[in-house]
C-alpha cells in the first residue's frame, strides 16, 4: 500500500506522494469555495448598490418635482 501511495504523483506541480496530492485537491476545493462566497458576497454589493441607486434617483426626481 506504501508503495502505491508513493508512485501517486504529478511531478509537473511538485507534487510527490498520495497524501501531498490528496493535500493540493483539498485546498483546492478550500479555494474554490472562498471563491465562490466571494463571488456571491460581490454580486449582493452589486444588487445592493444599484438600489441605492435607484433609490437615490426617485429621491432626487421628488425634489425636482416639488420645486415645479
Amino acid at each position: 500500500m506504501n508503495s502505491a501511495k508513493n508512485n501517486c504523483s504529478v511531478p509537473s506541480l511538485n507534487l510527490y506522494g498520495y497524501d501531498a496530492v490528496k493535500q493540493a485537491y483539498s485546498q483546492a476545493g478550500t479555494t474554490k469555495t472562498q471563491a465562490e462566497n466571494t463571488l456571491e458576497s460581490a454580486k449582493n454589493a452589486v444588487e445592493s448598490a444599484a438600489k441605492q441607486i435607484d433609490t437615490c434617483e426617485q429621491q432626487v426626481k421628488s425634489a425636482h418635482d416639488s420645486y415645479d
